[in-house]
């Protein structure tokens, strides 16, 4: 079937979809700086920029959405090339509510029904931020800071199972799984 432009405001230039929901919801960003939702009844409006460390975003994307959670980033700093304020971003369709999530590196790899998130921190361990309260996964061989040794890519919607990928003590790259006790 042919493409379906789906609608945005007026001055928007261009617009981006990432994501689909279970429900038919839809995330992106309009001109790489505001984070935007399509709902399956038609409508669509932009997201709540979040506040970072008391100053409010000047650009944000939505990249991913499980069961009304979302996932992206912002940035405090509208100059390219970023080099500063970037972080990750989780919202919360049901509520409205925008909050920066700084245990997780830029952005986030996935979220789950709960809105937990994976991704890396600033340090490149891989990390489970369930709430606010991030679980470091162990890596494989050794850690390399750099946040590409060991990166997890997906988690279940009860948080206890974790995929994605670590180098081992060889410094190749495997397949892993992570199972919380």
């Amino acid at each position: 079937a042919k493409p379906i432009k789906l609608p945005v405001p007026d001055g928007a230039d261009q617009a981006q979809a990432f994501d689909i929901d279970e429900d038919g919801t839809v995330v992106g960003a309009l001109d790489h700086a505001r984070p935007y939702v399509w709902n399956p009844d038609g409508t669509h409006h932009e997201l709540p920029m979040p506040v970072i460390n008391g100053k409010k975003a000047a650009l944000a994307q939505a990249f991913q959405v499980r069961n009304g959670w979302v996932t992206g980033m912002a940035d405090t700093n509208e100059a390219k090339p970023r080099t500063t304020g970037v972080i990750a971003v989780r919202w919360n369709l049901r509520t409205g509510e925008a909050e920066a999530t700084p245990s997780i590196a830029y952005p986030a790899n996935a979220v789950n029904a709960q809105g937990w998130q994976v991704s890396t921190d600033a340090k490149g361990y891989a990390v489970l931020d369930a709430g606010g309260t991030p679980i470091r996964l162990p890596d494989l061989g050794k850690h390399s800071p750099d946040g590409v040794a060991t990166i997890p890519y997906s988690v279940s919607d009860d948080g206890r199972i974790v995929t994605g990928q670590s180098d081992d003590k060889r410094g190749n790259i495997q397949a892993v799984i992570w199972r919380c006790r």
